[in-house]
């Protein structure tokens, strides 16, 4: 049988010694100096000069005074004495001038949350409570993602890698007004990137749409149209007289009002606008036509073009203009003939537009 404990080194009784209290209340002080061990400080090689009883300390090396040749140990003061105590594995420490938990690992001190393999944990909560749902929940004004330097053996680029597991399911971010969506950007159920909103968290309007192909950006509510005329209206001469456009073979979002032959604006933006007319003869041909794009009942001057020389069902005109429009802001299209009427073929008469930034 030994005479000490095997981990702590403590000393025993032995069976029939003499003075067991002495053993005893010397185990019982190494026992203190080790139970929730707490060191002052472990960056001193020599001793304070007034300790109190119970203060312990991790000798520094190389120890001098009264600690000379007990470096590594605990030293621990009682009845104002040093006692000296050697470290075993396992053995857990705080070190009060740094806040910091230790651990020693057999042959040194370590972090003691270095120790802890935080993997396949099936929740983490931060600040909050995390749950089945939301196994990582954090609760913060900030969160920092930083890239490990090139001097820290990192390569200085980070990435966040957000997952989905087939093209059909979601992988986004989702921003929110006190719990409430009101704008998502990502994989929306397909690998196309696209960005969406709502006002109320509820009903989702897909404002965005980049091809994940060819790259191609849709704005989807950014309202786009094509019209046309389904017979051949009547224009009198010298006269601006509206181009009757009455029919769209496409109206995303209900921008052309075929009863008014006008384009409106859904938003604020810079829109696309051309239409071409083409010439029917009634008689007499007109020496030339003109059209031009007009802006809330207003001609737009640098919109206005012409031609002469017309041919009856083969000359045309065309009017284009990129314009920066308010919501609500309207566009038709007027045409003109000299001296002589006419028609235009509606036939080949078109109108369209689409709202381009």
């Amino acid at each position: 049988m030994t005479d000490t404990t095997p981990r702590a080194g403590a000393p025993l009784l032995g069976a029939s010694q003499a003075q067991k209290h002495v053993t005893h209340n010397e185990a019982l002080y190494q026992f203190d100096a080790l139970l929730c061990a707490r060191f002052l400080d472990r960056d001193l090689s020599a001793p304070p000069s007034s300790p109190a009883d119970g203060d312990a300390y991790l000798v520094k090396a190389t120890a001098t005074g009264a600690w000379a040749g007990q470096d590594g140990k605990i030293a621990s003061c009682a009845d104002g004495a040093w006692r000296f105590y050697a470290p075993f594995a396992g053995l857990v420490a705080y070190v009060a001038d740094e806040t910091a938990m230790l651990v020693f690992d057999g042959s040194a001190w370590t972090d003691f949350g270095a120790t802890i393999a935080l993997q396949n944990m099936p929740q983490v909560g931060v600040n909050t409570t995390a749950d089945s749902t939301n196994k990582l929940s954090v609760k913060s004004e900030a969160a920092l993602f930083a890239a490990q330097p090139a001097a820290d053996s990192g390569s200085g680029d980070i990435r966040l890698t957000v997952s989905k597991e087939a093209a059909a399911n979601t992988a986004s971010l989702l921003l929110s007004d006190n719990f409430s969506g009101r704008a998502e950007i990502g994989l929306l159920g397909d690998d196309d990137l696209t960005v969406k909103v709502s006002p109320e968290g509820s009903t989702f309007k897909s404002a965005l749409a980049i091809d994940k192909t060819t790259g191609a950006v849709n704005h989807a509510q950014g309202g786009k149209f094509s019209a046309g005329i389904n017979y051949d209206p009547y224009i009198p001469a010298a006269a601006w007289t509206l181009a009757p456009f009455n029919t769209a073979d496409h109206n995303d979002f209900g921008v052309f009002d075929a009863g008014t032959s006008r384009f409106t604006a859904a938003s604020d933006g810079y829109y696309l606008l051309q239409a071409s007319l083409a010439f029917k003869a009634n008689a007499t041909v007109p020496p030339d036509m003109m059209a031009v794009l007009k802006k809330n009942g207003a001609a737009i001057a640098e919109t206005q073009c012409g031609t002469t020389g017309l041919i009856d069902r083969v000359s045309s005109v065309a009017v284009a203009g990129i314009l920066k429009l308010a919501a609500g802001d309207y566009v038709e299209v007027d045409v003109f003939f000299h001296t002589n009427d006419g028609y235009l073929n509606g036939a080949a008469c078109s109108f369209f537009g689409a709202r381009i930034a």
